[in-house]
């Protein structure tokens, strides 16, 4: 391999070079055309866990699933990392698949649910949880864009057009992306890979947990080994990095509660009390250190405002509520994260032994 990108480097001019290195490389699998995220799914639907997963679209293998998937679970989970502990083993004796993505925005949720509200799959009962930037206008995410057609099929049926982007603007944001595949640290990237001569390591397992990354078969996330074994001093310096991100993740510019999100977020909770869906709320807690800095910095007051928000929502319409997103509030420590946003499945377990609000 070393020969090969030696000859390709001393023979093409250089856009040529980046855009076979990028191609070759692609660590972020831009060009797979879905297979990786297909293989992923595959493994899933046939009852084992996928190990060795990195770098791949979450959104289109959560399409994959909910296509190929037979019947509708019992209880299903939708929201973004920090929900991804959430797993079958707190729900004995009922089907549960937990459908969350990274950086999962109400347009992410609505999307992922219409594949199943077409095929009549929808589950009993849904756990929503609720990230604080789900109703910030500002929150930067665009990779719900990898759904946009079934986001936009969703609005029609909430009757929430207006909320979402026009699809010109979408098709642009996508480019834009993809343009992001030639740049100069995506090459560098896959120069490295290819360097390395590592090889995809993707394979299925009947294991729950071991040294590398697991994407779990009822859709749960289990972390590589040197993640979940990080030091209590290295967790509580990544919590203080990431409280002192600028902006914190996705609460960038977040000073109203967008009233375009309130529209999705409540037109949404109708439809599926419409289709007989039992709802359920989980505010996903942060670190002790993080959450206390992001208040202190006076920047981010609208982090408990969500949060008031979704349990008056929750009062009136009678949905249960678990978890808050201070840890004082359900009684969690540092030892109860893997780092400043993500806490532990011990620790999400207890929360959903007592739910706070009813």
């Amino acid at each position: 391999m070393q020969r090969i990108l030696t000859k390709i480097l001393l023979l093409f001019p250089i856009p040529v070079v980046m855009f076979v290195v990028s191609f070759l490389g692609d660590p972020a699998n831009l060009f797979n055309n879905g297979s990786y995220e297909t293989k992923v799914a595959s493994i899933l639907l046939a009852g084992k866990n996928a190990a060795g997963i990195s770098n791949y679209d979450e959104r289109l293998v959560q399409k994959e699933y909910a296509d190929k998937t037979s019947k509708a679970k019992d209880v299903m989970v939708f929201g973004s990392s920090r929900a991804m502990q959430i797993n079958s083993a707190m729900f004995t004796g009922k089907t549960f698949y937990n459908c969350s993505v990274s950086g999962a925005t109400l347009e992410d949720m609505t999307a992922i649910y219409w594949r199943y509200h077409v095929k009549s799959h929808q589950p009993s009962l849904i756990i929503f949880s609720l990230e604080p930037f789900i109703l910030n206008q500002n929150n930067g995410q665009i990779r719900w864009m990898s759904l946009s057609d079934d986001a936009f099929e969703m609005s029609k049926v909430l009757n929430t057009e207006n909320c979402l982007p026009t699809p010109a603007l979408v098709t642009i944001t996508k480019s834009k992306k993809l343009l992001e595949a030639f740049s100069p640290s995506y090459f560098r990237q896959s120069l490295a890979l290819l360097l390395s001569n590592k090889k995809e390591v993707l394979y299925p397992t009947d294991d729950n947990q071991g040294d590398l990354a697991i994407k779990v078969r009822d859709g749960s996330h289990s972390y590589d080994k040197k993640f979940r074994t990080k030091t209590r001093d290295a967790i509580e310096a990544e919590a203080v990095a990431f409280a002192k991100m600028n902006p914190v993740y996705s609460l960038g510019d977040f000073n109203v509660l967008a009233p375009e999100k309130v529209k999705m977020f409540e037109a949404f909770i109708k439809l599926l009390q419409r289709d007989n869906v039992e709802i359920e709320f989980f505010l996903p807690p942060y670190h002790p250190t993080a959450y206390d800095m992001i208040i202190a910095s006076g920047k981010y007051k609208m982090v408990p405002e969500a949060e008031s928000y979704f349990l008056k929502v929750a009062r009136a319409n009678k949905i249960r509520v678990y978890g808050s997103y201070d840890p004082k509030n359900v009684g969690l420590g540092p030892d109860d994260f893997f780092d400043g946003p993500h806490p532990k499945r011990a620790a999400v377990e207890r929360i959903f032994k007592s739910e706070r609000h009813i």
